[in-house]
């Protein structure tokens, strides 16, 4: 057993109420510069003192551990994020898987990711997605989308990304689409969030009006002058907004199939509507 993985299981036990085992492991590969394979297999590994410390320190205080270093994983790519985007979580992934799986069958694909954020979804799309597609991505944020093409130039990506407010910027483009994605703000004002979570994170990519279904509805209202004559819209929502959102599609399409679906912990999270 090397000296690095003796310290994690002394911080796993030191730490527990304090850091999370998947934060703590991911300071402890940060600081001996390997991946967790190597911290359980090699024999010998060395550990940077001085930037440990300072991870633990500023994750015991609440910041998220992907602001202090700068990046995440999302789906295989490394992405910047700052204090101007959310930071990618695992449902965020599921909702891709699911999205990849519902587009089989489709061809030339054309999306919008809505809120893109770090454009963590746009990009993972783009590199999951057959060549003959094309993707934008907006946001109402201008320093969000900064970061944005930080990851896209990286990726060495062809998405478009344009400043603006759910699909308004889309409306004089004349092009239809068969794909929109978001992750949008969904959390209803005066929702209890983690602490670090509404401490650290931006307001506006979490929080939204109307119990959080402001942007929801924005979304689905503007979609029929933007999707193709088959599409695909997939959208993460809250569990409590089902039925508020079956009154919207209702009220937007005429014939369309709608899917409400769990994420890993057992929570409807995601909102598929198909035609």
């Amino acid at each position: 057993m090397n000296d690095a993985y003796r310290t994690y299981l002394r911080l796993k036990k030191e730490y527990h109420n304090l850091i999370t085992d998947s934060d703590l492991r991911w300071i402890i590969e940060e600081c001996a510069n390997c991946t967790y394979s190597k911290l359980l297999t090699e024999e010998t590994l060395s550990l940077n003192e001085t930037k440990l410390k300072f991870l633990l320190n500023e994750t015991k205080s609440g910041k998220p551990l992907a602001y202090t270093l700068g990046y995440c994983k999302f789906l295989g790519m490394t992405l910047k994020v700052n204090e101007h985007t959310l930071i990618p979580r695992n449902e965020t992934e599921e909702l891709v898987v699911l999205t990849l799986q519902k587009l089989k069958g489709f061809s030339a694909i054309k999306f919008v990711d809505v809120g893109t954020g770090s454009g963590n979804i746009a990009l993972a799309l783009e590199q999951n997605l057959p060549n003959s597609i094309e993707g934008y991505a907006i946001d109402i944020s201008s320093k969000a989308l900064a970061v944005a093409k930080m990851n896209a130039e990286k990726y060495q990506s062809h998405i478009q990304f344009i400043l603006g407010d759910a699909l308004t910027p889309l409306l004089n483009l004349n092009k239809k689409f068969n794909l929109i994605i978001s992750n949008p703000p969904y959390i209803a004002k005066g929702s209890f969030v983690e602490p670090s979570v509404d401490l650290f994170e931006p307001h506006e990519a979490l929080y939204a009006e109307d119990n959080g279904l402001a942007i929801l509805n924005k979304i689905i209202k503007m979609a029929p002058k933007v999707v193709d004559e088959h599409f695909v819209i997939a959208l993460e929502i809250s569990p409590e907004q089902t039925d508020a959102l079956k009154s919207i599609i209702f009220q937007t399409f005429m014939d369309v199939e709608y899917e409400f679906v769990k994420d890993m912990n057992g929570f409807i999270r995601f909102l598929f509507i198909r035609k």
